[in-house]
């Protein structure tokens, strides 16, 4: 389990709008609708390589929600280890 997310440190009502309703729930990043500073970022548009690695057994970034990104950028390379995301961090 993720209980990371349970430790009581708070954040900043931007960064979990940002994390959790805009890329979570809303995948405003694969669907080019995300902004930074009111630039509208697209994922298409990166020219440099990448790195995506997308957990199979990821609860909080589910690979449903991570591949599509991956299919946007332009020089991706996935890699999907089988474990979950503070496995893949750790």
């Amino acid at each position: 389990a993720e209980t990371w997310l349970h430790d009581g440190i708070p954040l900043t009502a931007k960064v979990a709008a940002d994390g959790w309703i805009h890329w979570g729930h809303e995948n405003r990043l694969a669907r080019g609708q995300w902004s930074v500073g009111g630039q509208r970022i697209s994922p298409s548009r990166i020219p440099h390589p990448t790195l995506m690695i997308c957990p199979r057994e990821d609860a909080i970034v589910p690979p449903a929600c991570a591949r599509p990104l991956a299919r946007l950028l332009p020089h991706a390379r996935m890699v999907e280890p089988a474990t979950g995301h503070i496995g893949t961090l750790v």
